[in-house]
């Protein structure tokens, strides 16, 4: 009998939970579709929605690179890119995500032709590390965090920058 008790309470208290969840959940939903929560320059979760400026973001991507070594980066010339962008904007494509920080005039030219950038954070791959050796993953770890760090404090407000 208090078994069953026990199982009824513990049902109920679930319910309950996930209604309160749901509710919650819809309260913030409705929040941002009516513009009552605070807009940022980037995107923000709405559920399992992104939304960019006020509104719902759909992303329809591609990915891009990586490219030999120019005068750009891990990129084609400049001049290629704004080629590529041009097309994948044209081809309705509103997201690119590339595996390498750019630099800031490809997110000039991504932000002209509206596309937005997930940019990837290169470091050496640690495959290729002795795993034995701490030392070794340990400096991989902290260039990675650096070269992470270093992304986001450079690009993190650029309007391009998903």
């Amino acid at each position: 009998m208090n078994l069953q008790r026990s199982k009824r309470e513990i049902l109920s208290l679930e319910l309950r939970s996930r209604s309160l969840k749901t509710a919650q959940e819809s309260t913030i939903t409705r929040q941002a579709r009516s513009g009552q929560v605070a807009q940022s320059r980037g995107p923000v979760v709405d559920g399992k929605f992104l939304r960019v400026d006020g509104k719902r973001f759909y992303v329809r991507g591609v990915t891009y690179g990586t490219f030999g070594e120019t005068e750009w980066g891990l990129f084609p010339s400049l001049e290629r890119v704004e080629e590529d962008f041009a097309a994948m904007a044209a081809a309705g494509i509103n997201t690119v995500r590339t595996y390498t920080v750019p630099e800031p005039a490809i997110l000039e030219v991504a932000e002209e032709v509206g596309l937005k950038l997930l940019m990837g954070v290169w470091w050496d791959d640690p495959r290729y590390l002795d795993p034995t050796d701490r030392g070794g993953w340990t400096k991989m770890a902290a260039e990675a965090r650096a070269a992470v760090k270093k992304a986001v404090g450079s690009y993190s407000d650029h309007p391009a920058v998903l």
